[in-house]
Order: C-alpha cells, then structure tokens, then sequence
C-alpha cells in the first residue's frame, strides 16, 4: 500500500501475508481472496454457514459520469481462497 496523505496523518505501509483459507479466524473482520480481482472484507456467518461479503456499490446516472447513488450490499461465499489481517491505520495523536 503505497502512503496517502489525510489531514497530517499518512497510511503506513502494509506487507500483506496470505494465509491458509482453513485457518481463517470466525470470529472477526478479515480481508479474503473470493477469487475477485481485489480482496473483499468479509467475516463467517455462523446462521448461513456462509461467508458474508460487504460490497460498496455505486452507479453513475449522468453524462458528466458523476455518482449518484451509493449502497452497500451483502454477498455469500460458501469458500474462500486465502485470507489476511484487517490493515489498521495509524492514529493521529489526540484522535481515538
């Protein structure tokens, strides 16, 4: 990940390790490879036996290509390939 600037604070560089699909933790918030073309964040539904998958989604509807909707959905994947920690960003001091 490369740095990005926001209001002081930079992104801290993020080596992503991938790691066994069977060991994926059930418990909490990941990052997984669904077979897309970019990692999904996702965590284990324990009443579907699925994984469920946020999805931000946006359409464009004028000639000018500007958004104007925005919604987030939910996907199930039954398998996942591989998966990795939730980077976390740096916290600018005095913000919790």
């Amino acid at each position: 990940m490369g740095r990005c600037s926001c209001d002081g604070m930079a992104l801290t560089k993020h080596k992503t390790e991938w790691h066994e699909a069977a060991t994926a933790p059930k418990d909490k918030l990941i990052l997984a490879d669904v077979g897309w073309p970019w990692p999904v964040s996702c965590m284990w539904d324990a009443e579907a036996n699925e994984w469920a998958v946020a999805l931000l989604n946006a359409e464009t509807h004028d000639e000018k290509g500007r958004c104007v909707v925005v919604w987030w959905e939910t996907e199930y994947e039954r398998t996942i390939k591989a998966w990795t920690e939730m980077p976390s960003l740096p916290r600018q001091k005095g913000h919790k």
